[in-house]
């Protein structure tokens, strides 16, 4: 049975890098070198240019904390696209989305500098965790919200809720709401053996069941779960079988 990858639970909330954490690390005199503070130089006038250019295309941030976190966030940008070698920087710029391409670099530690992962070292393991999540909501087609689920199955948001709580359907946190991975229906209706398959997996986290649900396995002859529950919907045992085990790991 091929391997998974089981998605990273990034439990720990997202904390503010300190100001310290702007600078690259410095030697233990307080003196840094000659080529990280052009480094620096380089990295504080690319960012002032970013939020320049920031403000024009949208004034409505140029107030508050909006202000601050555009700041930060461009400061941030232009120190990596300075630090990091050409191939990361090539790597990151493959990720499907912006918000992808931001994951990809911030999860590499060289990348994101020694300074930095000593001010705070689960920087990239929560950049790794919205990686993934990016990913697997890539492969399983996107997102829907209740509403849309609603409509789509033909019932209300409070039967969609309902389902939901009695594992009759996926869906992946946001915040306090839920949203619904597109690849667990199919015209117009649930995947034909979800709420066995669901079932019979227990307690795998949302993230580890659509990682799961999505990944392709050479016991189904290269589909994913979900794939082959629309293919083959007599033949639900293969996918139980695997559910089974999954949850037996992931209990």
């Amino acid at each position: 049975m091929q391997k998974r990858n089981k998605s990273i639970s990034g439990r720990h909330p997202l904390r503010p890098i300190p100001s310290g954490g702007e600078k690259n690390a410095a030697k233990p005199n307080g003196s840094t070198s000659g080529k990280a503070g052009k480094a620096v130089a380089t990295g504080g006038r690319a960012a002032k240019l970013i939020v320049e250019g920031i403000f024009r295309k949208q004034p409505g941030l140029k107030e508050g904390v909006r202000t601050v976190f555009v700041e930060r966030s461009a400061a941030a940008i232009a120190r990596i696209a300075a630090n990091a070698d050409e191939r990361s920087l090539r790597d990151a710029l493959t990720a499907a989305t912006d918000v992808g391409t931001l994951a990809a670099v911030l999860s590499d530690a060289d990348v994101v500098g020694e300074g930095v992962r000593e001010l705070d070292p689960l920087a990239p393991l929560i950049a790794r965790s919205v990686g993934h999540k990016i990913e697997l909501i890539a492969r399983a087609g996107g997102v829907l919200g209740v509403q849309q689920v609603a409509q789509l199955l033909g019932i209300t948001r409070q039967a969609v809720d309902k389902r939901r709580r009695e594992g009759k359907l996926l869906a992946v946190p946001k915040g306090s709401d839920f949203l619904y991975p597109v690849a667990q229906f199919a015209d117009g209706e649930v995947a034909p053996g979800l709420r066995e398959v669901l079932a019979a997996m227990g307690l795998e986290g949302p993230w580890g069941t659509l990682d799961f649900l999505t990944a392709a396995d050479d016991e189904l002859d290269g589909e994913s779960p979900l794939g082959w529950l629309k293919r083959h919907p007599e033949q639900l045992e293969p996918v139980l079988r695997l559910a089974r085990t999954q949850g037996e790991h992931g209990a």
